[in-house]
């Protein structure tokens, strides 16, 4: 990242590449039909249309959790039910408060929730639908630009500064994106941004270990991307003992968990295939089972 700007700067900079991300998504979903609405995707169980409720509802959700993080003091279920009263995809308020402080690991409870959002907009009519990510992801997108850069936003269980959340929304909207332009015959969109992508992927490489019960690595890893224009992007010292190499497109594509380390031309070194192989840039627990590409 350009260590020169400002975090203000960099706050913008993030915020400008997810306004194009969902630019382009916008666009391309304007473009297709009612049964390419109905088309799988590479989730298990989850359509073209699941997957824009599911970006409608996150959407929703971080701009609650904006309004409601510090009169809450960090309590996600309370974040939960107010934003019951707010959404919704079918014009009726979700009693998921209560779901989100049931038994069982929170984050795990979280993405059940956002699974259920998800099962009940594919209900909504397609133009419908689309229509309210669309306004949800413009409100989203202004409501983080207005804050500081610095301020902590709850979300999962933890909490996250507003240019982070700004970033896993860009994540999240490329990834999902990948989800349904491959189902209707499509490549992923490879632009720059995927930098801000890589960049969480390397940050989060101790979470990866984490979320499935694997002790951390204490070694630095040197992390070196050949960017869409042909840049090279770079993490970690030179001499660290590990390295990963390859395209940015096929690390951010394992990151999200849309593709098998298998399945890519990315080199590493033995420790790190093993991240490689868990690798996860989103909250919550690993994900359900993925159509293979």
């Amino acid at each position: 990242m350009n260590g020169s700007a400002t975090s203000e700067e960099s706050h913008q900079h993030v915020i400008a590449a997810l306004r194009e991300e969902g630019r382009i998504l916008h666009s391309r979903m304007q473009s297709i039909d009612a049964v390419q609405w109905r088309t799988p995707t590479s989730s298990e169980g989850w359509s073209v249309a699941h997957q824009i409720a599911h970006l409608q509802s996150i959407d929703e959700l971080v701009l609650a959790t904006i309004g409601y993080s510090r009169s809450v003091r960090g309590d996600i279920g309370a974040v939960f039910d107010l934003v019951s009263n707010r959404t919704l995809l079918n014009g009726t308020a979700f009693a998921i408060g209560a779901s989100v402080r049931g038994r069982g690991p929170l984050s795990m409870r979280f993405a059940s929730v956002l699974d259920r959002l998800a099962e009940k907009g594919i209900y909504i009519p397609s133009d419908r639908l689309l229509e309210k990510w669309h306004s949800s992801h413009l409100a989203c997108i202004d409501s983080l630009a207005d804050i500081s850069p610095d301020a902590r936003l709850v979300w999962a269980g933890t909490s996250m500064a507003a240019t982070t959340m700004a970033t896993a929304r860009l994540m999240e909207t490329w990834a999902h994106g990948c989800d349904i332009v491959e189902a209707l015959g499509s490549a992923p969109v490879a632009s720059e941004r995927l930098r801000y992508i890589a960049d969480l992927g390397v940050r989060t490489r101790g979470y990866s270990y984490r979320i499935n019960g694997i002790p951390s690595p204490v070694t630095p890893v040197r992390v070196e991307l050949a960017s869409p224009s042909g840049e090279l992007w770079s993490w970690g010292p030179d001499d660290a003992p590990g390295y990963v190499t390859g395209s940015a497109l096929d690390f951010c594509l394992v990151v999200v968990q849309r593709r098998q380390r298998a399945d890519t031309t990315l080199t590493a070194t033995s420790n790190e295939e093993q991240w490689l192989r868990i690798a996860q840039c989103f909250a919550g627990p690993p994900p359900r089972c993925r159509t293979p590409r």
